[in-house]
């Protein structure tokens, strides 16, 4: 994979490293007597791995199809990456909390669609 930027590289080893405390987390804690500082930690963890795996998915995506504007194919990524991960954050931190319902979690997703075409150049 030659002329990959150097920093998705550094996405998937954070990912890997979120998959691992993450698995350590659920392996090692009860949920009914653990603390809102576990739920943290691995959602947080969630977060680093669903974004160190779907930023470099959606830039080899763009650079495979052949987009026309190589310049802005990285900040895309990040963008789109960012925000799908953290749209399934919030969706699994509502189930956790017992709030999500179909309308809840549709809102979540056309807040993300609005702000990702807000945000496109």
């Amino acid at each position: 994979m030659e002329g990959l930027p150097k920093s998705l590289y550094g996405m998937i080893l954070a990912a890997f490293m979120a998959g691992v405390a993450m698995v350590l987390i659920i392996s090692n804690f009860n949920p009914n007597e653990s603390s809102w500082v576990v739920f943290a930690m691995m959602f947080l963890s969630i977060l680093i791995l669903l974004a160190g795996l779907s930023i470099p998915f959606f830039y080899l995506y763009k650079f495979k199809k052949g987009t026309l504007e190589i310049i802005n194919i990285m900040p895309e990524s990040v963008r789109q990456g960012l925000i799908l991960s953290i749209v399934f954050t919030i969706v699994l931190i509502m189930q956790t909390i017992h709030v999500l319902t179909w309308w809840n979690g549709l809102s979540v997703i056309v807040i993300a669609v609005i702000l990702d075409m807000y945000f496109k150049r």
